[in-house]
């Protein structure tokens, strides 16, 4: 995908503004949205965060994939409307997408971002770690905690730059 027109200021009308015009020009549709959102909106908010102090490092999540499994859910209903009961697939490369074009392309001056694709982790195949299919349940939890601490335990972070599913281990903690 690619943006021919993006606009790079933030918007303050829950996403009526700037942000949506970002669609115009945007290959497939609404891929400027999806841009400024993970992109845009979240480089100002670490810049925010960071203005004062600056830290090391900055861990930036992109979200995990939802749980494919048919079980009950309060979310059920919004998860079939996006389609995601019957073809998980595309939101998961929705997901993909946005970490792709968004997340990892975050940049902050003076600070080491280190985009983090939570759903390495969480891939929607086990309910196990689920609550009502969009929450992680305890051992969920568990598995994105190991996957951050072994995130900063590595010397190499370059790894994380991969759309591909991680291989790794976890030392007991």
């Amino acid at each position: 995908g690619f943006s021919c027109w993006s606009c790079p200021m933030d918007d303050c009308c829950c996403g009526c503004g700037p942000s949506t015009l970002s669609c115009l020009g945007a290959c497939p549709p609404c891929l400027g949205y999806l841009r400024h959102l993970f992109k845009t909106r979240v480089e100002k908010y670490i810049q925010a965060l960071t203005a004062k102090t600056k830290p090391k490092k900055v861990l930036v999540c992109m979200i995990y994939y939802l749980d494919e499994n048919l079980v009950p859910s309060w979310a059920g209903p919004a998860l079939s409307a996006l389609g995601y009961n019957s073809n998980p697939s595309k939101l998961q490369s929705i997901i993909r997408k946005g970490y792709l074009e968004a997340t990892s392309q975050i940049n902050v001056p003076g600070v080491d971002i280190v985009p983090v694709p939570l759903y390495h982790v969480l891939d929607g195949k086990n309910s196990d770690d689920y609550v009502a299919r969009v929450e992680p349940s305890p051992s969920g939890g568990q598995k994105i905690a190991e996957f951050l601490l072994d995130t900063i335990e590595k010397s190499n972070m370059n790894i994380l730059h991969s759309s591909a599913p991680l291989m790794y281990t976890m030392i007991d903690r």
